[in-house]
């Protein structure tokens, strides 16, 4: 495993910038991660970071003020070094991190357990959990999203909880939080294959590739051209001119998705150039997708606070949009409108 960007609290692992040293600990290329095993899948949060290996053990790093190592310890030190996460049931088929929080999907049972910060309310009464509890009220999930709130999806229907202020979790927004996983208010055209839970709204990739979404649309992150920007809805909207969707990746301001051909579009606000397609205007925005430019044969995505990274078929990365901490990976520290190719020895 390979990390770059800031190293706020130890979140490159040990091989990353000393940040006791260094008032900007910026690693700007990739660098191995030291002390793990082989991993299959990455989550992180705004101060620590999860892996599941491919043995299915959990291992994170980084912040550990609120239990997010989900070691049994609460400390105000950080951690660089990947420990174990503890009490956790073999085997692990997913993982969702947000902030101070990190859930993880035991797929052969079906089962959730979280641990760290409790942002996303689920009949537990604790602010946080040193080690990982199951989440009651669910059925058994097949793939999980975590942001102030979160979603599941069981059988064909998406069960959602936590923040719905602007309607995020398909509820009407008399109801400002959801504290037990409640089935949509509405039916979708469709059975659900991914959710996507981003800091006020939600997006879902329904079988055919089709994607709707619903909450809050901040600089037209919603992707319908005939919703108001700013505007909340708690009924789903489809995302304008898109279809055939592999994977979905988004953040609180902006979305992106891989389609089956490979190409990769998306659509929100290009504020640091966070759509890819060559523009850079911190006031601008696109309510309906755009291509990212440089980018074919993509297989995933990951996006977070206005920078996303696709994997490529040949195993290469780029990288485009906020780059001020070295999240592109390129051996610079600046935004990139255009996609760029991540730097390493692999």
């Amino acid at each position: 495993m390979y990390a770059w960007g800031y190293n706020r609290q130890g979140v490159i692992g040990p091989q990353g910038p000393d940040i006791n040293a260094s008032v900007n600990p910026v690693q700007n290329s990739a660098v191995k991660v030291t002390g793990l095993g082989r991993a299959q899948m990455i989550a992180a949060g705004s101060a620590h970071v999860c892996a599941l290996l491919t043995n299915g053990e959990v291992w994170c790093w980084g912040s550990n003020l609120e239990g997010e190592l989900g070691d049994g310890e609460v400390t105000t030190n950080y951690n660089p070094t990947p420990i174990k996460v503890s009490r956790l049931p073999n085997g692990v088929t997913d993982l969702a991190v947000q902030q101070s929080s990190t859930c993880a999907l035991v797929g052969s049972l079906g089962e959730v357990y979280c641990w760290g910060a409790n942002l996303v309310e689920s009949g537990n009464d604790v602010s946080f959990s040193v080690t990982p509890t199951k989440m009651a009220g669910l059925g058994k999930v097949s793939q999980l999203s975590v942001a102030d709130h979160a979603c599941a999806i069981v059988g064909s229907v998406l069960y959602c909880w936590g923040n719905n202020r602007d309607g995020e979790c398909g509820q009407s927004t008399a109801m400002s939080e959801i504290t037990t996983p409640t089935a949509l208010g509405f039916g979708l055209l469709g059975a659900p294959q991914q959710v996507a839970a981003t800091g006020g709204h939600t997006c879902a990739l329904l079988t055919g590739g089709d994607v709707y979404c619903w909450g809050r649309n901040t600089y037209g992150c919603l992707g319908d051209p005939g919703t108001a920007v700013d505007a909340s809805v708690s009924q789903p909207v489809q995302v304008a001119g898109l279809s055939g969707a592999k994977q979905l990746a988004g953040d609180a301001f902006d979305n992106c998705a891989v389609l089956t051909s490979g190409a990769v579009w998306c659509w929100g606000v290009r504020r640091f150039g966070a759509l890819g397609d060559g523009k850079i205007d911190n006031d601008d925005y696109s309510v309906s997708p755009v291509q990212v430019g440089n980018v074919s044969n993509a297989v995933a995505i990951s996006s977070n606070q206005q920078h996303s990274c696709a994997l490529l078929a040949n195993g290469s990365i780029k990288c485009w949009g906020q780059g001020a901490v070295g999240q592109l990976g390129n051996s610079l520290s600046s935004n990139s409108g255009v996609a760029v190719d991540v730097t390493a020895t692999w």
